[in-house]
């Protein structure tokens, strides 16, 4: 299960799904898009965290690992998606700060529910990521 938070990222997403369905052809992949409709109702603040647990959850059965991903980082022609070992947090692609995990992480299902997912307390862009480094 791949899952990718979304909140108007539409040019991000039409690079995106090319490059990582051409990545993953050859492999059995559930791609669960989490779209943050909350300027609809006017909430001026992201919650990435509660995305990639609803996807999670959406997920969650199809699979027993899950990769979170986020969608303005593609995935280059000679990467590949491994499963993590069971116990181990993967970070698949750093960010651009030292210490940093984020941007694609890799996690047994199991671990997510030991982890209790990615915190929900973080409001606008970063942060969540660093509760799992």
């Amino acid at each position: 299960n791949i899952v990718i938070p979304l909140r108007g990222r539409l040019t991000h997403l039409i690079k995106f799904l090319p490059a990582v369905i051409n990545q993953l052809r050859f492999q059995q992949w559930i791609i669960t898009i989490v779209v943050d409709l909350s300027p609809l109702i006017a909430v001026p603040h992201f919650n990435r965290g509660t995305l990639l647990n609803i996807g999670f959850l959406c997920g969650e059965q199809r699979s027993v690992w899950t990769i979170s991903h986020d969608v303005d980082l593609l995935p280059s022609p000679d990467h590949c998606y491994v499963q993590p070992r069971a116990g181990e947090l993967m970070g698949m692609r750093q960010g651009f700060y030292s210490g940093y995990m984020g941007g694609v992480c890799a996690i047994g299902n199991k671990e997510w529910r030991l982890m209790d997912g990615y915190s929900n307390r973080f409001w606008g862009w970063g942060g969540e990521d660093t509760g799992w480094s």
